[in-house]
């Protein structure tokens, strides 16, 4: 799940860094997409998983580190 208290959120990304494509999602919010919101991810092995976020110009960084259960979901 991803929430934010930011105002004016323009983009968000995901990240799985050690995925063979690291960029798992990205969208730019809407009335349709708001925060809260909640998504799944294939995460190939224990990862740290980033998002990135763009709110009035600027960008803001947040991790948190993943443990997979066996057979790769998180």
């Amino acid at each position: 799940e991803i929430s934010s208290s930011l105002e004016n959120i323009q983009r968000v990304a995901l990240l799985v860094e050690k995925n063979p494509f690291p960029l798992a999602m990205a969208l730019e919010p809407t009335s349709v997409v708001s925060f809260p919101f909640k998504t799944m991810l294939k995460v190939a092995e224990d990862s740290e998983i980033i998002a990135m976020v763009r709110a009035d110009g600027k960008l803001y960084r947040t991790s948190r580190y993943v443990e997979i259960d066996i057979g790769g979901c998180a």
